[in-house]
């Protein structure tokens, strides 16, 4: 799934003329589970791991969760 979100966003920058360069990509939500702050498991990380290998520029918003450490 994750894959498919990162065509999709390829995509549409590629259809908006926004160079992957760029680009900086919002991601809103990224706890597992609604209204809480467990990110253990949750599908976002594997769109973030991929972001940061094509080194794509993106900011993570959750307001229940502080911060993101990453992997």
């Amino acid at each position: 799934m994750a894959r498919h979100v990162i065509n999709l966003l390829l995509r549409g920058l590629h259809e908006c003329r926004v160079p992957i360069k760029r680009a900086n990509i919002a991601i809103l939500g990224f706890a597992f589970r609604e209204g809480s702050d467990d990110i253990r498991e949750t599908p976002a990380a594997r769109v973030v791991s991929i972001l940061d290998r094509k080194k794509i520029r993106y900011t993570i918003h959750d307001s229940f969760v502080p911060t993101y450490q990453g992997d």
